[in-house]
């Protein structure tokens, strides 16, 4: 039974050590990560109000590298990269664990790590490989099957009624019959807060549902 562990990270132990430390106050959010043999690509996305000084931290950031801009929407950026030999031990213990990062974000002052694990022996051997070389806590874990701590497909109920509200409404006709802003203001919330919601719903969605299937019909393989 697959298993999903919550960490707390200090920044300067994580992807993005230089800028998130030592550059503005922004918010960075891990939303994927593509995961190979020999690497792991985020994409990320970061908030504020100083993303074009925080831009210059990311090029002097050792931890990342090959960084590209995918998306510009208002205070917001949405960025790939790859993370380099900097983090090569953490790359490696992900690997051996054969665990997947699901959510990573932070403000500044602490990384908020989620992680999913296929067995508990194997949280237990990325917690043994890690241990002695980053400075973390591991908060607490859960049982994936776990739908009353989780949600359906690890949504929140936030998510999964704003992907309810969205399709009531129209949001995914062709023509649509709603927009971002009616949604919006549905909620009584920004664009760019529904626009987040629904892009996690779906990341949260599909990574239990079309990944996943993906995934055991390898492992059956």
């Amino acid at each position: 039974m697959s298993v999903i562990a919550d960490f707390a990270v200090p920044p300067e132990d994580f992807v993005l050590s230089h800028a998130v430390c030592n550059g503005p106050d922004v918010t960075v959010g891990i939303e994927r990560v593509v995961q190979t043999e020999s690497s792991l690509t985020p994409y990320f996305q970061v908030a504020g109000d100083a993303l074009e000084e925080f831009e210059r931290y990311v090029d002097d950031d050792e931890t990342v590298t090959n960084v590209r801009t995918l998306e510009r929407v208002d205070d917001e950026r949405f960025y790939r990269g790859d993370w380099t030999e900097d983090v090569d031990h953490l790359v490696r213990g992900i690997h051996e664990a054969e665990a997947t990062v699901t959510h990573a974000r932070t403000g500044g002052e602490v990384w908020d790590l989620r992680m999913v694990f296929p067995t508990r022996d194997a949280l237990s051997a990325f917690d043994d490989h890690c241990d002695e070389e980053y400075d973390y806590s591991l908060k607490q874990v859960f049982d994936r099957s776990n739908t009353a701590t989780f949600g359906d497909f690890e949504m929140t109920a936030e998510q999964r009624g704003t992907l309810l509200t969205a399709l009531e409404m129209g949001y995914f006709e062709v023509p649509r019959d709603a927009t971002m802003e009616d949604l919006a203001d549905e909620f009584g919330i920004t664009v760019q807060s529904v626009s987040q919601r629904m892009r996690r719903a779906h990341a949260n969605l599909l990574q239990n549902t079309l990944a996943l299937e993906t995934t055991e019909s390898d492992d059956a393989d």
